[in-house]
């Protein structure tokens, strides 16, 4: 059994559970292990179906995040990894891929939970007064539209997955609950103006933020660029009309936090690679 590295009920019957180093919660390794279909839990290495188990979890909901502001539906993920308990061979964790999006909407009633891999991205739970449950993954190019701003692509149809997530939500936005977790911390997020491949990116970048979401997009000198992912969230909700008392957040910071002296978190801007932390959103 893996223990939850840390874990939170932001709301009423909802669980939170991240899981950090030194485990690698990429899902990409289930993928590039096996084909879809059913495996004996256990039999690989497959940590997350484990941890599902453990949660009492029976259906995960696993999009890859593309930054893409989608959210979906459960029955949108369409492939499936069927992971059986070999001391409960009654019971069997789901695993459920193949759909690009930053998001799903978590139903009600059948054990489902939404699953994230990241390494700083920020992760944004949602509950709305009738009982929604959405969780997304916030990273920085899912909180603006960089290709349309650069002049690369053509506008999108929402500019920042808070933006999908008002859309979906509709008149209950305004009234819903949010959670801001496992992101990294502003002063480790730099995008400096002065780089040599992404300076003028940067630069476009640090201006619209601070234009659309106030100078707390940015931690200190403007130049560095170094963004602030839960303010800047918090201020799009804020702009949906959300009540700061309805957004919390758990101060991790993914770049910076230790325990015992080592790392808690894997982080991409630290040099981790290609390792990930877990986010695992399910009611309880």
């Amino acid at each position: 059994m893996i223990s939850p590295t840390r874990v939170f009920n932001p709301f009423d019957g909802v669980e939170v559970r991240l899981f950090g180093r030194p485990t690698d919660w990429n899902i990409r390794g289930l993928e590039s292990n096996r084909p879809p279909g059913r495996f004996v839990m256990g039999s690989y290495y497959d940590p997350i179906s484990s941890v599902a188990f453990d949660a009492g979890v029976s259906r995960v909901l696993a999009p890859s995040p593309k930054s893409n502001t989608h959210i979906v539906g459960d029955e949108a993920l369409g492939v499936e990894y069927h992971a059986e308990s070999p001391s409960h061979p009654w019971r069997s964790v789901v695993i459920c891929r193949g759909v690009s999006a930053d998001g799903v909407e978590i139903p009600g009633g059948n054990h489902a939970a939404f699953w994230l891999s990241s390494a700083d991205c920020l992760c944004v739970v949602a509950l709305s007064p009738s009982g929604r449950l959405i969780g997304v993954h916030a990273g920085r190019d899912s909180l603006w539209d960089r290709a349309h701003v650069l002049n690369v692509a053509p506008r999108r149809k929402h500019a920042s997955v808070i933006d999908t997530m008002a859309s979906r939500l509709g008149d209950e936005m305004s009234r819903s609950q949010f959670f801001l977790t496992c992101g990294i911390g502003a002063q480790n997020f730099s995008h400096p103006w002065d780089h040599p491949q992404h300076g003028a990116d940067n630069s476009k970048m640090t201006a619209l933020f601070m234009r659309e979401c106030g100078s707390g997009s940015v931690l200190g000198n403007p130049e560095r660029g170094r963004l602030d992912l839960r303010n800047i969230a918090t201020m799009q909700l804020l702009l949906h009309g959300v009540r700061q008392s309805n957004i919390g957040w758990d101060g991790i910071n993914t770049f910076s936090d230790r325990d015992n002296g080592q790392p808690t978190w894997w982080s991409a801007r630290r040099g981790d690679g290609t390792h990930r932390n877990g986010v695992l959103v399910y009611r309880v």
